[in-house]
């Protein structure tokens, strides 16, 4: 949620094999902050793999991040301040564990409309334009 004078960013994990049970935070962040200190994010995933170990009563051997949002000129900054602090944490709970951190960035820069007028509007779900 954006707002001039700051937003809040979330961390949520879920617990079992189902989806059906998590773990979630929130952070208050600086107006236009996009990426979150390393010791605040490393704190949150600490908590959220304690919670998973405490929901299974074992650690997770595979750790996925689905990082939404941020901008290539961001990806250093995500690698230093959230993927290096995020395996960190995992291998210290687990050395034998894997961490998968996904980022999707979202700067798009190409619309597309099909139709022109009230026949237009658009793309159905699950479209794919490809430029091949």
């Amino acid at each position: 949620v954006g707002h001039a004078s700051g937003s809040v960013a979330a961390l949520v994990a879920s617990l079992d094999r189902f989806g059906t049970e998590f773990f979630s935070t929130t952070f208050r962040q600086k107006a236009k902050q996009q990426v979150l200190p390393a010791e605040e994010f490393k704190n949150a995933l600490q908590r959220a793999l304690e919670a998973f170990r405490g929901f299974t009563g074992i650690s997770p051997k595979h750790v996925v991040i689905y990082r939404d949002g941020g901008s290539e000129g961001e990806l250093q900054l995500m690698e230093r301040e959230e993927a290096v602090p995020a395996h960190e944490t995992v291998v210290a709970m687990d050395p034998s564990a894997a961490l998968t951190y996904l980022v999707v960035l979202k700067k798009i820069r190409k619309r597309y409309f099909r139709g022109r007028g009230k026949e237009g509007g658009n793309y159905e779900t699950g479209t794919v334009g490809d430029s091949r």
